[in-house]
């Protein structure tokens, strides 16, 4: 395995690890949301 490869490797999983950290803020603030709309 080529040093490009482990990088390209290295910054894909990277970009998924924020990605599926970004979504799961989103849908902690969006569940706390609704949470709020139906209590209210």
């Amino acid at each position: 395995m080529s040093k490009y490869k482990a990088n390209q490797i290295s910054d894909w999983i990277l970009g998924k690890f924020i990605t599926e950290f970004w979504f799961y803020q989103l849908n902690k603030s969006n569940l706390k949301g609704v949470i709020l709309l139906i209590l209210s």
